[in-house]
């Protein structure tokens, strides 16, 4: 059987992609920025260790986590300011009602 490599820099732009609708689906689209902030650099600080440890099979690599952790969160942002954004409103779309945030921030149903 053949080994397959992914760049570890390919994987976080495709996950930065994506992120910002997976952030969608955790917090409620009433939530501050702030939560949804937090929920990106979380999330693509996470995405960016399990990049170091797969990269090198098993053991961590603080450089690869690191630059993986910086790319996936500008790539977030980006993404999302840049196209999730404006197209649609991604939380309003997608979950309106579920996720992180105070329920007071939630928009009413219309």
């Amino acid at each position: 059987m053949n080994d397959v490599t992914l760049d570890p820099m390919l994987v976080s732009l495709i996950a930065g992609a994506v992120l910002p609708l997976l952030v969608a689906f955790v917090t409620k689209a009433g939530a501050s920025s702030g939560i949804k902030a937090g929920v990106t650099i979380v999330a693509s600080a996470l995405i960016g260790t399990l990049n170091g440890v797969v990269n090198n099979g098993g053991t961590f690599d603080w450089k690869v986590a690191l630059t993986s952790t910086l790319i996936t969160i500008v790539t977030g942002f980006t993404t999302y300011n840049g196209l999730w954004k404006p197209v649609a409103g991604v939380n309003q779309k997608f979950a309106p009602n579920f996720g992180l945030g105070s329920a007071a921030d939630t928009p009413p149903a219309v």
